[in-house]
């Protein structure tokens, strides 16, 4: 099957879809909407699938889709046709009305919970100490990883609130 692909990129006028070969194993999970991850040019872009054809034979020269970003499509059909509408009507790239239609995908989460640094080993200081700042403030060393850990979590918990 072949996947008529817009990068999410601004590109010129003359520019909309761009055919993707959509491989074995994405066939049965990849519809009209969805975010993938495609080779273009020299670098890895995302880009919705807009349109989906049946492989006639020139098959050999097209690349891959590399990844299914978002299991959900991000774009339903009616969107579809106000990003077709927008781009004809501004005499705008269907690339670039897209891309003005569908947020940037962001590329690192913003706050890690205090289990996501569970991975790093565990150490171990020779006793616990407890000693004043010239400020007055305590300053208490932990002994061990899980203690570290349960003071990041109460902490949280206190900031959030």
């Amino acid at each position: 099957m072949i996947a008529k692909i817009i990068p999410l990129l601004r590109l010129g006028r003359q520019c909309d879809f761009f055919d993707y070969d959509i491989p074995e194993t994405l066939c049965s999970e990849i519809a009209i909407g969805h975010l993938v991850q495609i080779p273009f040019r020299k670098k890895k872009v995302q880009g919705i699938v807009w349109r989906i054809s049946e492989a006639d034979g020139a098959r050999d020269n097209l690349k891959p889709i590399e990844l299914l970003i978002k299991k959900n499509p991000i774009v339903t059909q009616s969107q579809i046709s106000l990003i077709e509408w927008f781009a004809s009507f501004y005499r705008v790239s269907l690339p670039h009305a897209a891309s003005i239609f569908i947020p940037q995908q962001p590329k690192k989460t913003a706050r890690q919970s205090a289990e996501s640094f569970a991975h790093i080993p565990a150490f171990t200081l020779r006793s616990n100490i407890s000693a004043e700042t010239s400020n007055g403030k305590a300053i208490r060393v932990v002994s061990n990883w899980n203690e570290c850990v349960s003071i990041l979590k109460t902490f949280c918990e206190q900031a959030i609130k």
